[in-house]
């Protein structure tokens, strides 16, 4: 069987659970899917692929590459890991197929001149590049466009039983929410999502549950909540899929007003509708259509009233669900991730026939 290394540095649980589908869809096709990382999370979910667990040293990674002999090469790597660039230049001395896995540039510095002119660098040194979304692809110099993919970038919710997720009667007596329309905020809470915006705008029509859940929280933070009749903490996000996927079936709306991540894609997967504050955000903000499947307010009030309006009218709060669920079968679920991937790794494999 042939093998495909993905290099990586740590490796969170959600990545994890998408690498067991990779590694299903990659079995079906005769490659071995294994896993170099300097760390990872542990989740409840048996891994379906080999993980080799090593310090980033640049020798310790060549040995490992040396000793499997990959028929292809990801990195999913950034410039602060070190072994960026030997392993891709190893890769270019052996031969390898490479398939450079990134956002192109550092999108929080899109101007930072060093930073752009190393991924640049690293571009010119793959044999084929996956990017999270066509948005990102104008930071990608034009030589090396044709050789781009895109690879959705989604969460798998492979492993769980959809029907057997508990639903809005079991959040409201869990967590003790009196309401039946529940805005959600579910993050890390860190300045960029934006928390404050929730708490120094508040919701005023008290019919509406805003439901916070995420580690980070401050004390100015609760003590605003707990001043709220209808503000909801409880506490860190849980790791287990069916909790986790409780609390976005049971909402009517999913946000982080200042950065939307990938719980937009967990969102979209429920039917949610997304509603958050233009402005920037992370790749994943391709998914959502201001108007048709969520919206992007100009500011709190209008993010207020557009939540307002949507429960006044049931029949335009149903096309946007609709929206939902077509823009994550369409464009959010895994199987589109996956092409975006097979399909970097044939193109990397003949690039490399086609100049031995």
């Amino acid at each position: 069987m042939k093998k495909i290394i993905l290099v990586s540095s740590y490796t969170f649980h959600y990545r994890l659970k998408v690498y067991n589908y990779f590694s299903k869809r990659f079995r079906e096709l005769g490659y071995e899917f294994i896993l170099l990382t300097e760390g990872k999370d542990d989740i409840d979910d048996k891994l379906e692929f080999r993980t080799i667990i090593e310090k980033s040293r640049v020798l310790s990674y060549i040995k490992h590459l040396e000793r499997e002999k990959p028929d292809t090469v990801i990195t999913f790597l950034t410039l602060k890991d070190l072994v960026n660039f030997p392993i891709s230049i190893f890769c270019r001395a052996k031969n390898i197929p490479l398939v450079t896995w990134t956002k192109s540039i550092d999108i929080k510095t899109p101007n930072h001149l060093i930073k752009n002119f190393l991924y640049h660098k690293l571009h010119d040194l793959s044999d084929a590049m996956v990017l999270y979304t066509p948005n990102e692809i104008k930071y990608v110099q034009e030589k090396n466009r044709p050789k781009v993919f895109f690879g959705y970038n989604t969460l798998s919710f492979d492993s769980f039983d959809k029907e057997k997720v508990p639903g809005l009667d079991y959040v409201k007596e869990k967590y003790g929410i009196r309401e039946d329309t529940i805005v959600l905020f579910a993050a890390t809470i860190k300045p960029d999502k934006n928390l404050d915006a929730l708490l120094n705008f508040p919701c005023t029509n008290k019919d509406i549950a805003i439901v916070v859940a995420g580690r980070g929280i401050n004390q100015q933070q609760k003590d605003k909540i707990n001043e709220l009749e209808n503000y909801y903490y409880i506490g860190q996000v849980p790791y287990d899929d069916y909790e986790m996927n409780a609390l976005f079936k049971s909402a009517s709306y999913f946000t982080t007003p200042g950065d939307l991540g990938l719980a937009l894609n967990q969102a979209l997967f429920w039917a949610k509708p997304v509603v958050a504050l233009d402005g920037p955000h992370s790749v994943e903000v391709y998914y959502l259509k201001s108007g048709y499947n969520g919206y992007l307010a100009k500011d709190m009030p209008d993010f207020w009233t557009f939540i307002e309006t949507m429960q006044k009218d049931q029949t335009a709060y149903s096309r946007l669900t609709e929206n939902c669920r077509e823009t994550f079968e369409n464009k959010a679920a895994i199987p589109n991730m996956f092409k975006g991937f097979m399909d970097a790794v044939n193109f990397a494999i003949e690039r490399k026939k086609a100049v031995r």
